[in-house]
């Protein structure tokens, strides 16, 4: 037996309302796809946000940073690593400390530890960019696929 009723089956048949549901669609992604050009223009709003979380891992949060930095740097996209410490007792803080200076770092030092899933989202919230990416203090992007994969979502009209 069909769910649907008689009049909304016609309704989701129709070729003009699936005409306009697509024009619809083109409209947001051409819309998505005109902010992030803009924003790639523009030094204000960055594309893309690496959000990185860390607790006690200075050595690995190091080597993240720094590949990061120099491989996106590279690329030309307007971007921002989000770094929350979750009040690590090794070097972490002075690290952040250290290279806070590089206009593409937004560093944070919770005021006392939150585990993981509250440092994740606490280092989400302050996400400026156009899209956002959560990577754990010892992972590294490919840089060329991250580049792809925005290409996707703002031009893609499928």
């Amino acid at each position: 037996m069909d769910a649907l009723p008689d009049r909304r089956r016609t309704e989701l048949s129709s070729p003009a309302k699936a005409n306009r549901l697509i024009q619809k669609d083109k409209v947001r992604a051409q819309n998505r796809a005109d902010a992030v050009e803009k924003s790639m223009s523009s030094a204000e709003i960055p594309v893309l946000s690496i959000c990185v979380p860390t607790f006690n891992r200075q050595f690995l949060l190091e080597r993240n940073i720094n590949f990061h930095l120099d491989a996106f740097r590279k690329l030309d996209i307007p971007f921002e690593i989000v770094i929350v410490d979750d009040c690590s007792t090794d070097d972490t803080a002075a690290y952040i400390q250290s290279i806070s200076h590089h206009p593409e770092i937004s560093a944070y030092r919770r005021a006392r530890n939150s585990g993981f899933i509250s440092n994740y989202a606490f280092a989400m919230q302050r996400a400026r960019g156009h899209f956002a990416v959560f990577l754990g203090d010892d992972d590294l992007l490919i840089p060329e696929k991250v580049v792809d994969y925005l290409h996707i979502m703002v031009y893609d009209r499928r």
